[in-house]
């Protein structure tokens, strides 16, 4: 099964990777407030899922020595032809393929998330950061975008439709216990929701698609009566004028190796 996850999560943001900067706002938002808060005037840093390379972008004009890694070949296929100066690398943020001490900042935005083990991942980025070197991370976690999971879910128990395995993001206090586990020296969570909205759950799920972060499985047919149903139950208990509301939670991770 976690095979099988990292595979699809390979494929989907490959496929998303030529429109992922039009789409991804709310991603380039939270990337540019934490590429904003670190000095990096002459430091080696890791950019962790770097996709197209936005927060890549903004380490190296800020002066940074980059090395970007992703774990879609189409991210880093289109994160070289935009930004050619950074080192760019096809990994698993789990299986660091770098030595132990080597880096001065380890960076991501918005990538965490997706890792099927964050214990491992913490603990790789803590093992190839320098003594007092720093993890400065944000990733989505469980509460983001609960207006749809919710309405999903009450149309689903109204139709008697079983849903596929939905993977939701990590809870704050899974990334807490993660990071414990890791071995900083220091470290220290915060929490922020930001929300948007959309026009229909038909927008919400094309631009999930189009991001490739829909966690559907692909064999999951909505029916028109689903989609409609999800659509109602959506409007009635989360509308924003003639819109969806659409609720992003965040945990801002700052950490010392």
């Amino acid at each position: 099964m976690i095979d099988d996850d990292r595979r699809m999560i390979r494929q989907r943001f490959s496929a998303a990777a030529l429109r992922y900067a039009e789409l991804a706002d709310i991603q380039a938002a939270i990337a540019r407030g934490l590429t904003q808060k670190l000095d990096v005037r002459g430091a080696c840093v890791l950019d962790v899922g770097a996709g197209n390379g936005a927060v890549a972008e903004d380490l190296l004009r800020a002066g940074g020595r980059v090395v970007a890694l992703d774990v879609a070949r189409g991210m880093i296929d289109a994160g070289r032809l935009r930004l050619p100066q950074a080192a760019w690398i096809q990994a698993d943020a789990c299986a660091l393929p770098l030595r132990s001490g080597c880096l001065d900042v380890v960076a991501s935005a918005s990538a965490y998330q997706w890792v099927h083990d964050l214990p491992c991942a913490f603990s790789e980025a803590r093992r190839v950061l320098k003594p007092g070197g720093i993890l400065s991370a944000v990733m989505f976690s469980r509460g983001t975008l609960m207006e749809f999971f919710q309405s999903l879910e009450r149309a689903a128990a109204v139709l008697e439709k079983p849903l596929p395995f939905l993977r939701y993001l990590p809870a704050e206090a899974e990334v807490r216990a993660a990071m414990m586990s890791a071995g900083f020296k220091a470290f220290k969570l915060s929490t922020e929701k930001r929300t948007t909205a959309f026009s229909t759950v038909t927008a919400l799920l094309g631009w999930l698609k189009g991001i490739g972060a829909n966690s559907l499985a692909r064999q999951f047919y909505w029916g028109k009566g689903l989609l409609a149903l999800t659509e109602k139950e959506y409007r009635a208990r989360f509308a924003q004028g003639d819109k969806l509301r659409a609720t992003f939670d965040l945990v801002w991770i700052e950490a010392t190796a």
